[in-house]
């Protein structure tokens, strides 16, 4: 009752540009400055962690808590393109590193059964994975958040990344505020879902909508999840399988 495995695949990827605006003189190949020497870049960089986990709960009346300690394989994909000489022979760097992880959560039920809280702290001691260029480091991440119970079968619940983090972009953070709806049907076995999240450590980035379908019985959960932003530039999509015995 207070033991459990997982596996966990996460893919990270993003993409910049770093453009030199010293180096831009034309027609005089013999200056420092001219345009031969342009450092003028595209890079790519993703990361593919595969997280063994093991996770241990406890229950102290209306309060949980939990641990998780976690083998994460991950396997980095990287290139860089000079624009003043593109080489764009052969595919993506890779490299395969592995690190630890630990997790803690905290959840507290109102005694009156309506409200739930609760905290999550990922990535407690920073794991990082090597690539050609450098690290990748999977920062702590501390996300925030509180549910209402309107009924037996409806909930609504929100959530905040308490923590900003570097996205796998340059010069981009991460932070989310999220807003959703469940609503089971026959007899709990079905559950459907609704919301919206929104990374507002961007004030450029545009809201989610997310929709969503969940099946359980008693030893077996499906989920799956699908977000898509207003313009269709932005996909999010999120599937999960367990077994309870």
């Amino acid at each position: 009752d207070n033991i459990a495995f997982g596996v966990i695949d996460l893919a990270y990827f993003g993409g910049w540009v770093t453009t030199d605006l010293v180096n831009i003189e034309t027609g005089a190949p013999g200056l420092p400055s001219s345009i031969a020497n342009n450092e003028s870049s595209v890079s790519v960089l993703g990361l593919e962690s595969r997280e063994f986990g093991v996770t241990y709960a406890a229950e102290f009346k209306e309060i949980l808590v939990g641990g998780n300690i976690k083998y994460i394989s991950g396997r980095s994909y990287y290139k860089s393109v000079s624009i003043e000489d593109p080489d764009l022979e052969g595919g993506l760097e890779e490299e395969t590193s592995s690190d630890f992880g630990l997790d803690v959560g905290l959840l507290y039920n109102f005694p009156e059964g309506k409200w739930k809280t609760g905290l999550v702290l990922r990535n407690i001691n920073s794991p990082s994975f090597s690539y050609e260029d450098g690290e990748v480091e999977l920062e702590l991440q501390a996300r925030g958040g509180v549910a209402y119970q309107v009924s037996e079968d409806l909930i609504i619940a929100c959530d905040l990344d308490i923590t900003e983090n570097e996205s796998m972009t340059l010069g981009h953070d991460e932070r989310t505020l999220a807003l959703g709806v469940e609503r089971r049907a026959l007899a709990g076995t079905v559950a459907l879902r609704g919301g919206i999240y929104k990374n507002i450590a961007e004030s450029s980035a545009d809201p989610v909508l997310t929709v969503g379908l969940g099946f359980g019985v008693p030893m077996v959960k499906f989920d799956l999840g699908l977000g898509v932003n207003p313009g269709l530039e932005e996909l999010a999509l999120h599937f999960a399988l367990s077994s309870v015995f």
